[in-house]
This record gives structure tokens, sequence and C-alpha cells, in this order.
């Protein structure tokens, strides 16, 4: 085809129909908001402050498999596990027969600024762990962590393995030294110490600019200059908001919690070198010897896959399934494919490895 119909439209054109499309699209989201997360309702099981555990009862009453504790990550809200019903991790969970507890950190009062990560993991996870374990009758728990969560999972499955059925983690840095950590490169040189002297907590929106700036050109190309191509599309909007709202909804970060983070996993590899203690144990991941479900994600900038891969060479199971998922960080967790490969796998895992029966038999 030829003739004056058959070229683009001028750039000028081009971009008058992209702005109009902005405006549109600007428009639908002002008339939806406040738009929250379309999850499921959650219990308070329990009250740790400035932590909650909080509690999804299993849709099936058969109760197929033992509980699953999810240990969420300190730096941001739990609610991405179950922002809208087509991409929910907990429903995922729930729907198979278990009954579901998140670990939420919440948001730390002034007086929390000395919580550090060994009171984290050596106090707050094995209390809920151990309340948990008394509301299901002595049931070991099918332990799940995620991001940072990931993390703190490993070293209280390495330290209390008597209390763990199962053990999954998504995205948990093992090896915190691997060539590719832009974290790492970032932190090696801090003095954490300094936040020793910190009047207040860590201000989310310190940690908030240190992410973006990781991949600012990307954030922008993936995410914002797109926004014009939602505008036909309600339901990918909602989306688009919802994760908006999380990814600014941070809680601030206790002081010391960061000061330790930073020193013992990011500067020490502590974790990973055999020589982290917490409470006066060391934390031998060689103990892990419950069945293990890695997963991580190949193009991830803020954990990279062998950060998280690392833990299938330390640990001391013989049953490990490694779960490579080819996409980023967040991915892992919101994605459309991420909830047609990942879960179903992991689900799948689940009934082998975590059922109420074994758990019962194995306290």
């Amino acid at each position: 085809m030829t003739g004056p119909e058959a070229r683009p439209p001028p750039l000028a054109e081009q971009v008058l129909e992209r702005g109009h499309e902005m405006r549109t699209t600007l428009a639908r989201a002002a008339a939806m908001l406040p738009l929250r997360p379309d999850g499921q309702a959650a219990e308070t099981f329990m009250e740790l402050p400035p932590a909650r555990i909080l509690r999804y009862p299993a849709a099936n009453a058969g109760r197929a498999m033992a509980p699953v504790l999810i240990i969420y990550s300190m730096i941001n809200r739990p609610y991405l596990l179950d922002l809208q019903p087509r991409r929910s991790v907990i429903r995922h969970l729930t729907q198979a027969g278990a009954d579901v507890y998140v670990l939420d950190w919440g948001e730390p009062a002034a007086l929390d600024r000395d919580l550090d990560m060994e009171e984290c993991i050596g106090e707050f996870v094995r209390t809920a762990v151990s309340a948990i374990r008394a509301a299901h009758e002595g049931s070991r728990l099918n332990v799940a962590g995620i991001c940072q969560g990931g993390t703190m999972a490993v070293c209280h499955a390495a330290l209390h393995p008597e209390s763990v059925q199962s053990l999954a983690n998504f995205a948990g840095p093992v090896d915190f030294h691997t060539p590719d950590n832009t974290l790492w490169r970032l932190t090696r040189d801090l003095d954490p110490e300094l936040l020793a002297h910190s009047p207040g907590n860590l201000p989310s929106a310190a940690l908030n600019a240190v992410f973006v700036g990781l991949k600012p050109l990307r954030l922008l190309d993936q995410r914002y200059f797109a926004m014009p191509e939602l505008c036909r599309d309600d339901d990918a909007l909602a989306d688009f908001l919802r994760m908006e709202r999380w990814m600014y909804d941070s809680p601030n970060q206790p002081a010391a919690a960061v000061r330790t983070f930073i020193r013992d996993f990011y500067q020490r590899n502590a974790l990973y070198k055999g020589e982290l203690r917490i409470q006066g144990r060391s934390v031998d991941l060689r103990a892990i010897t419950m069945p293990l479900f890695n997963a991580y994600a190949r193009d991830d900038h803020l954990i990279p896959a062998a950060a998280a891969q690392a833990l299938e060479r330390r640990a001391g199971s013989n049953s490990i399934h490694s779960q490579p998922f080819p996409g980023g960080h967040l991915g892992l967790f919101v994605s459309a494919r991420a909830h047609r490969e990942v879960y179903p796998r992991y689900l799948e895992w689940l009934h082998s490895h975590g059922s109420r029966a074994a758990a019962m038999a194995a306290r």
C-alpha cells in the first residue's frame, strides 16, 4: 500500500495522542481512588508489638496441609502476597487446605529503635512459631520466607529444625557477597555503627530512594511511560494502582535492625560463612535437614539468583527442590507467569512434604 495514508502519523501527532491517552488514564485512576488491596480478610492471631501475626483460615475444612507460616521482609508490607484474587499467594495456600499465618513486622515506634536482627530472629520469629504450633497441637510448621524474611526463616530453621516440617525460601539471600550483588557494593564501605547514634528509626523514604535508585530508568520506562496503555483496561489499571500503593507504603525501619543486618549479613557475610551467632548459638546451615523449596528470580536486581541459590550448597537437606523463575524480583510474587508456574509447583511440593499427617507424626 502506498500514498499518504500508508505513512505513520507525524511525530507531533503521536505525541499528542500519547498525551491524550495519559490524561485519560490519569482521570480513570483518580476516579478509582482510594483503591485498597482486594485480598482475603485476615484475623489478628497474636500481637507482638510492633509486629503482629495475621491468620488466614483454610478454605478447605479438611486442612490437608500443616499450617504455613510466612515470614515477610521487614522492609515492605506483606499485603503484596494478597493484592487481588487472581494473583494471591495466600489464596493459593488457603484454597489448598492450609491455615496461613503471616508475620507482619508492623510500624516500629520510637522506642523500637533498638530492636536488632538478633532479637527479631531469636525472639519474634521463635515466639511466633511456638504460638502457632501450640494452636495446632504441637504440629511442625511449613515455614516460608519472603526476601529478607527468607534469610530470617533460614536462620530459624537452622536454629530450631525440630519446629519446621518444610522450609521454602522465596528470593531470600544467603550468600551476600556474590559478584552481582549491588546492595553489597553499596553497603560494604558504610559504617553501620553510625546508626547506633540515630535519634530514631530509619525513614522508609530513605530506603525507597535507594531501591528506586538501583534501576531508575527501568522503573520509569516499564511503569510510568507505559501508563497510557492502561487507559482502556480498568482491571490492569487497578492492578497498577494497587502495586503503586504497595511500593511506597513502606514502614520505617528500626535503626538497630538495619545496622545489624548491614554489618552481620552484607558486610561480614556471616550466615554463609558459618560465623553468625544468634543469642549465643551458632547458625549452622547444615542443620537444615527438612525438605527445602528454594525459589529465586533469574533477573532479580535486588537479590541476585546466586545469592539465594547458595542455600542449596550449604543446607544439609537431601530433599531440595530448586525453582528458578525467568523474571525479576517482584515478578516472582505478582506476575501472571509466577502464578501459573511457581506457586502450583510449590503447592504440589507441599502436598508431598508438608502434609498435616507428616507434621503431626514428627512432633
